[in-house]
């Protein structure tokens, strides 16, 4: 009985470890074939006894006349919240059957900043570290660091964090950066009833609620240097973890690309004046 019991222990220790890679895998074999889509992974490093990787994809659309569009998308910050891992893998193979939802955007996306966190299913990296609390303080954790060398090498127009809340059952969108970003996205998502029907139906069994929100701070996830000029838009949408998780992509899925085309539109539209 003791020898049975120790072999479940030891099973779902085991089991603890594993996690859900397949919607990476699935971008691993698109990448494969693709012209849009391509693997770019961070450098390997160390934690503990360990080597980790921050997956990097990289979705060049195509061109549409102008200078592209570079926005930086973030998900997988805590390791305990997989549902936005899941959510930007989705979103970058719609991309691909789609490639003109991306027309004049270069994304970078990073579906996994914790991959340590995530082995382990804790809010925190190996170190211990938040990483959203040691962006831009000189941090030695290794992830933060890699985190800061791309958001400062690239110089995003935009970036955009996924995070979950798992008492929720409503979408939260905050905006922030400019005034005019915080105007743009702050009414078309508003008004985003036209792709998101939960927004004016709140039966329970109806995907969740959109409910705007800005912010006038940087927010609390990734977010640009302090000081950067020109500012890029910053968007966090806090997935709700009550809702179930096909809903959670699709709703997702709908607000980035809404997202795209807006800023888009905004810039072609200025381009003109």
């Amino acid at each position: 009985m003791k020898l049975a019991l120790k072999k479940q222990q030891e099973i779902a220790s085991a089991a603890v470890g594993k996690i859900d890679l397949a919607p990476l895998a699935a971008l691993d074999r698109t990448c494969r074939d693709s012209v849009n889509l391509l693997r770019k992974p961070l450098p390997v490093y160390r934690a503990g006894e360990k080597e980790f990787q921050i997956p990097r994809y990289l979705f060049v659309g195509p061109k549409g006349g102008a200078e592209p569009i570079r926005v930086g998308l973030f998900a997988g910050l805590h390791g305990d919240e997989p549902e936005g891992t899941m959510a930007l893998s989705e979103f970058a193979l719609a991309l691909e059957r789609n490639s003109d939802l991306a027309r004049n955007y270069f994304l970078f996306l990073y579906p996994l900043l914790n991959p340590a966190g995530f082995e382990a299913r804790s809010r925190l990296t190996a170190d211990g570290v938040n990483i959203a609390h040691e962006l831009w303080k000189n941090s030695s954790s290794p992830e933060v660091q890699q985190i800061q060398s791309e958001l400062w090498m690239h110089a995003f127009d935009g970036i955009v964090s996924l995070r979950t809340d798992a008492g929720a059952s409503e979408i939260l969108i905050e905006v922030g950066g400019p005034i005019f970003a915080r105007h743009l996205f702050g009414n078309s998502l508003a008004h985003a009833q036209d792709i998101l029907p939960q927004a004016v139906d709140s039966r329970p069994e109806t995907l969740p609620r959109f409910k705007g929100s800005l912010f006038e701070k940087p927010n609390e996830l990734i977010r640009a240097a302090p000081g950067v000029k020109p500012r890029p838009f910053e968007i966090v949408i806090t997935i709700p973890g009550r809702a179930p998780g096909l809903q959670q992509r699709t709703a997702v899925a709908l607000l980035l690309q809404r997202a795209l085309a807006d800023y888009r539109n905004f810039i072609a539209y200025g381009a003109n004046i």
